[in-house]
């Protein structure tokens, strides 16, 4: 590429750290004029670690509350087909970046989560 006085251009640096920890590195701008300009560029790997504070409006206590990544494995109350049951689980952010996350709810089939069985049975 080409600058002219006054020009400027976005140099795009991806950070993908593959283990936690401090990371630096340096790297070279070389001119046609043989001019050198050189950078660092610092960053850190960290782990995500969530807290989890409530479920529902139980507050959980050390050691669940403690955990690096806490699993929250909870059962429903028995519900009727149709009906809306709702837990609140409330986890607290314990790392110094913004962590994006999403929900996934696995369904493990038993005699008694099938929906076949609630058709035949109840018609």
């Amino acid at each position: 590429w080409e600058l002219e006085r006054g020009d400027s251009i976005d140099v795009k640096v991806d950070f993908a750290p593959g283990f936690e920890g401090r990371f630096q590195v340096g790297f070279r701008l070389v001119c046609d004029n043989c001019s050198v300009q050189e950078y660092t560029i610092h960053g850190m790997g960290l782990v995500p670690s969530l807290k989890l504070l409530r479920l529902d409006a139980e507050q959980i206590m050390p050691p669940l509350a403690d955990l690096l990544r806490p699993n929250v494995d909870q059962a429903f109350a028995d519900l009727a087909p149709g009906a809306v049951s709702t837990r609140i689980v409330v986890l607290k952010n314990r790392t110094a970046l913004p962590i994006q996350f999403h929900w996934a709810v696995e369904h493990h089939r038993t005699p008694h989560t099938e929906q076949s069985k609630y058709v035949t049975k109840w018609g």
